[in-house]
């Protein structure tokens, strides 16, 4: 697929704003839905070489691309990609809600040296794949564990379904 083609393809898809939208075309797939704290977040997979052997899966909250992964389609592989502890912070500073948790979270880095999974974590996956020659599908979820502090609830915990694609390899 050409690249305009791509981002045409997910500005349609994040100026739909709350609703969850998507669309798959020519080996992509994108959805997009509006998260709690995380509000606009979407999804895409693509198969990304000629010999259709490597798809990439990217996330993007608001304008800004947090996670891009690849992996070899048609493998016993679980693609289950979290963002970086680097990109988490990034997250936070430009999320007001998850800004006002950077106290919390500077002083777990600084008590453990990382940031607790079970604290603040944004991860995807490509759930019950299966490839044919031709085809590759599954399902996308991206999970959240937002500022789940021991003392207090979490702002949110979730597993949210971004829906499932058939794509041509």
């Amino acid at each position: 697929m050409a690249l305009p083609h791509a981002i045409m393809l997910v500005a349609l898809l994040v100026a739909c704003g709350p609703a969850l939208a998507t669309a798959a075309s020519n080996g992509t797939f994108a959805s997009c839905a509006a998260l709690p704290v995380l509000n606009n977040t979407c999804t895409t997979v693509n198969i990304t070489s000629a010999s259709s052997s490597t798809a990439e899966v990217t996330l993007s909250i608001g304008n800004t691309t947090y996670l891009k992964e690849h992996y070899p389609v048609g493998t016993s592989q679980l693609p289950y990609f979290c963002l970086t502890q680097s990109a988490l912070l990034s997250l936070m500073s430009a999320n007001a809600e998850l800004k006002s948790y950077s106290a919390y979270i500077n002083s777990l880095i600084a008590q453990q040296g990382y940031i607790p999974k079970e604290v603040y974590s944004v991860c995807v996956q490509v759930e019950g794949q299966q490839t044919t020659a031709s085809e590759w599908s599954g399902c996308v979820a991206v999970q959240s564990v937002l500022m789940c502090e021991e003392t207090s609830p979490c702002l949110y915990k979730g597993n949210d379904s971004f829906g499932c694609f058939d794509l041509a390899l």
